[in-house]
């Protein structure tokens, strides 16, 4: 498997784990201040938004991304309109866990004895997932080793 299989194969988890977030925050809205989703918990609450709506944008951002990993005759420009959602997604999910580990306090108020070292070793794979992921798949949309369609 080559490096651009393996960042669509990780588009396609990611995108699923968007599907499944989106579901958990439909059925316990609660679920959205999740450390990873904690922005998009302010977001709705700075535009005076539910989290229903916060939950079908995360089912369909999750929808497209599995759809773009998958259809693999397609121009970067098509797969960069497939993937922004899931781009802005995890761009909030990295400013989300970095906020929690600077201020040492996760985003529901809870602040543990060991404050942002006990937050950076709790959200260290998450946040390192979210970073080599974005930065592969920029590095891939963006012209990372092949020009023009996949054919």
């Amino acid at each position: 498997m080559n490096v651009e299989d393996k960042t669509l194969f990780v588009a396609w988890l990611v995108g699923i784990a968007h599907i499944v977030c989106g579901v958990g925050v439909l059925a316990a809205p609660g679920a959205l201040e999740v450390t990873a989703l904690a922005s998009l918990h302010d977001i709705a609450e700075i535009v005076g938004i539910s989290t229903w709506p916060i939950g079908w944008f995360l089912v369909v951002a999750g929808a497209m991304a599995t759809y773009g990993a998958t259809s693999r005759f397609m121009s970067r420009g098509s797969h960069l309109l497939w993937f922004s959602l899931q781009q802005f997604l995890l761009l909030l999910m990295i400013w989300s866990i970095t906020e929690a580990i600077i201020t040492g306090r996760y985003p529901d108020g809870y602040i543990p004895p060991d404050g942002g070292y006990f937050v950076s070793t709790d959200q260290a794979f998450a946040w390192i997932l979210g970073v080599s992921h974005s930065l592969f798949l920029a590095a891939y949309l963006y012209g990372g080793g092949r020009s023009g369609s996949h054919t």
